[in-house]
């Protein structure tokens, strides 16, 4: 989310002009989406061994 984050923060301050291109007229758009994800949690779901960055549950 990090790089989402700044790149909107970069749309929103073009739009408030704190960029150096003041001169230019500034349109956006922010297109957000629902978008279903699931991770899996699992290395091995069979030895019941789940991904050592996954958290504890």
């Amino acid at each position: 989310m990090t790089a989402f984050n700044a790149a909107t923060e970069n749309i929103i301050n073009s739009i408030r002009s704190d960029d150096p291109f003041d001169s230019r007229e500034t349109v956006a758009a922010i297109d957000i989406t629902h978008e279903q994800f699931h991770v899996w949690p699992w290395e091995d779901k069979e030895a019941g061994i789940a991904k050592p960055d996954y958290p504890k549950w």
